[in-house]
């Protein structure tokens, strides 16, 4: 990870998003999950997760509290997916949300 990092600070003036795509079922270490995702806190700008890795990752916590300790560690923005439910992000200066609009699931894989 902390090559990881060093690689992303030699090129701040690219964007770094992050889709944290949790898979507990790949590494099941909740704990390293959560290490990860601190030690880069300060290199990402736009950081992505869905309901379902928030869950994962943080049982019980609320999006908001968390949002919040991530933008005060240095990330930009924080988008929450939420399904049929829609998204949510948070800046320093601004919240939002959107509602999902109905679609025809066909694929989720997509690959």
């Amino acid at each position: 990870m902390e090559t990881l990092t060093h690689e992303i600070a030699a090129h701040a003036a690219r964007l770094v998003a992050w889709d944290l795509n949790v898979r507990l079922g790949v590494l099941p270490d909740r704990e390293r999950w959560q290490a990860a995702v601190h030690a880069m806190l300060p290199c990402v700008h736009l950081l992505k997760l869905s309901e379902e890795d928030l869950d994962a990752l943080w049982p019980g916590c609320a999006a908001d509290t968390l949002a919040a300790q991530w933008l005060a560690a240095g990330v930009r923005c924080v988008v929450l997916t939420r399904g049929a439910k829609g998204a949510r992000a948070w800046t320093a200066a601004a919240e939002a949300g959107v509602r999902a609009e109905a679609v025809l699931l066909v694929d989720t894989v997509g690959a």
